[in-house]
């Protein structure tokens, strides 16, 4: 027996073939016990390398320190190797020798050569311990299993390297990465990483949560039960999500991808991909290149983004080219800095469409559809269904058609229509010319700023021109307003103060005036009113009409012209009342 100290220093201990003892001492070691049996290895302190050789005998490593590590090598011809646990030990055996390993050791690295390998690992929960343990195939065609395995705390990764490997993963779930050429990857129970790398590889998810990466390469990507992230990288690849709520990402190459059950995001990306949604409500983006969309049962959606021109029908895309479409029942098209048109005026269901910064023309279709022109000067038309139109920065304009529509300018000299249905038009900043058009409809306008408003204008941060609206609210800002209705006859008003005093006049139809949060006057004019005076020392007029008058906190002044029906009180109102006949 041999017994070999290194004492301090960085050194390198080599066995023999007897039964050795290495110790490496202080400093970054490394020990090989070489053809001995019965070989105890030690490093000491210090950032120690401990080797172990395929047919090396039954070797023990003793008190590791937590920043050793062990290497385990296979040679040049088949090895079968097994991982186990014995007690709080892992077992690294060849079938005629095997290493013992206490728990407390921080990597463990297994390395095959260049042979037909087979790694086989079974439980290790019983360790208790957060061991990396890293296998290595090398270049040969191997398999390295841990199939049905609980490996507890210890995390494991594979890599098959080059040949033709077969990697199996566990029940608590790896890292599995195929290497060169044509490799299967078939994960456990768990959660795994599972990367196919150069070939045309099969990745084959097992339970849990999982990601996939094909790699170069013609790539088969099958998902599992769970909510699963698949990518095809390079190559011209396959896709199947399978169950649970997947994200697929075609890549490089024409793709095909199958979302299958559940809620699934669809990316076809370059090439000429083929996207199917299957059951469950998904979203189908194609990117790049000629694609063909089927989105399956369930509502779906289809997301397309250029800087150029769209048209859009239930059975195809046109962008120059002819994209064909199938059981689609929302989409959402997106245009660049150029000046995009935008049409989908024959799609049936609701659509997203969104401009850019150029000057745009946006067509809704039959549905319920959202139209965001973004900055330039724009066209939006909504056709039927309750649509949402937003002008944005630019001189817009905007046609609601059938239906509710709500219709904002922003900034810039707007033109807005509601045309039929009960419209909602909002004023922001600039000169417009807004018309509800037909119907019940209601103008609004919340600056902080002045505001007049009469039968045919509105002032505030412009002068817009209004007609054929029934109803009308305006709210102010921090400052203190002057919210003046007096001369609108035409519908019931609603006003709303804002933080500062504020002056808030009604029309002489039936209003509802709000007060805010400081001293605030507010007359109701003719009309059967609703006045709250809110927080602050307010001054109430109900004015002609069987009016209601709230005083809310702070003591307030409540002033009643001709016979007041009915009135509250708030907290702490001093209340002295004026009958003028």
């Amino acid at each position: 027996r041999d017994t070999l100290d290194g004492g301090g220093g960085d050194d390198v201990l080599y066995g023999n073939a007897g039964t050795d003892s290495l110790y490496g001492g202080a400093g970054n070691d490394i020990l090989l016990g070489q053809g001995g049996s019965g070989d105890r290895l030690s490093g000491g302190p210090g950032a120690d390398r401990l080797i172990w050789q395929v047919r090396n005998g039954i070797d023990t490593v003793v008190n590791p320190d937590p920043s050793d590590r062990i290497d385990v090598r296979g040679n040049s011809v088949a090895n079968t190797f097994t991982v186990s646990q014995a007690s709080t030990w892992l077992r690294i055996s060849d079938g005629s020798g095997r290493l013992n390993v206490p728990a407390a050791v921080v990597w463990i690295t297994i390395s095959m050569s260049a042979g037909n390998d087979v790694v086989t690992v079974s439980n290790l929960n019983g360790l208790n311990a957060a061991i990396p343990l890293t296998i290595y195939g090398g270049s040969g065609n191997d398999r390295i299993s841990a199939a049905g395995a609980n490996l507890g705390m210890v995390r494991l990764t594979v890599e098959g390297g080059q040949g033709h490997d077969t990697l199996i993963g566990s029940a608590t779930g790896d890292t599995l990465s195929g290497g060169a050429d044509n490799d299967s990857l078939l994960g456990g129970a768990g959660s795994s990483l599972l990367v196919g790398g150069l070939g045309h590889d099969t990745l084959t998810a097992g339970g849990g949560n999982n990601e996939l990466r094909g790699g170069p390469g013609n790539d088969f990507l099958n998902g599992s039960l769970g909510n699963d992230l698949l990518q095809g990288e390079e190559g011209d690849d396959f896709l199947y999500g399978n169950d649970g709520d997947d994200t697929l990402l075609g890549g490089d190459r024409s793709d095909v991808l199958s979302g299958q059950d559940g809620q699934d995001s669809l990316v076809g990306e370059a090439g000429d991909d083929s996207l199917s949604g299957g059951p469950g409500d998904d979203t189908l983006t194609g990117g790049d290149g000629l694609d063909e969309f089927d989105g399956g049962d369930g509502t779906d959606r289809l997301v397309e983004t250029t800087d150029g021109n769209l048209t859009l029908n239930d059975a195809q895309l046109v962008d120059g080219a002819i994209e064909a479409l199938m059981s689609i029942e929302e989409a959402s098209l997106t245009g660049g800095p150029g000046d995009n048109t935008l049409v989908a005026t024959a799609f049936s269901g609701r659509v997203t469409l969104v401009g850019g910064a150029g000057a745009d023309v946006l067509s809704g279709g039959l549905g319920a559809d959202w139209l965001d022109a973004g900055a330039g000067d724009d066209v939006l038309n909504g056709n039927a269904g309750d649509d949402t139109l937003l002008g944005g920065d630019g001189n817009d304009f905007g046609t609601g058609g059938d239906g509710n529509d709500s219709l904002t300018g922003s900034v810039g000299d707007d033109t807005l229509h509601g045309d039929a249905g009960d419209d909602t038009i909002i004023s922001e900043a600039g000169n417009d010319r807004l018309d509800g058009g037909s119907g019940v409809d209601e103008l609004r306008q919340t600056v902080d700023a002045d505001q007049t408003l009469t039968n045919v204008s509105l002032t505030g941060l412009g002068v817009n021109v209004i007609s054929g609206f029934e109803r009308v609210e305006l709210t102010g800002g921090d400052e203190a307003n002057i919210l003046d209705a007096s001369a609108f006859t035409l519908g019931s008003v609603t006003l709303n103060g804002g933080g500062r005093k504020d002056t808030l006049i009604g029309s002489s139809q039936a209003d509802l005036i709000n007060g805010g949060d400081s001293d605030d006057c507010i007359m109701g004019n003719a009309g059967d009113d609703t006045l709250r005076g809110e927080a602050g020392n307010d001054t109430l007029y109900g004015g002609d009409g069987d009016d209601i008058l709230i005083g809310g906190t702070g003591n307030d002044w409540i002033f009643i012209t001709l016979t007041i029906l009915f009135f509250l009180l708030g907290i702490g109102e001093f209340i002295p009342v004026v009958h003028t006949i």
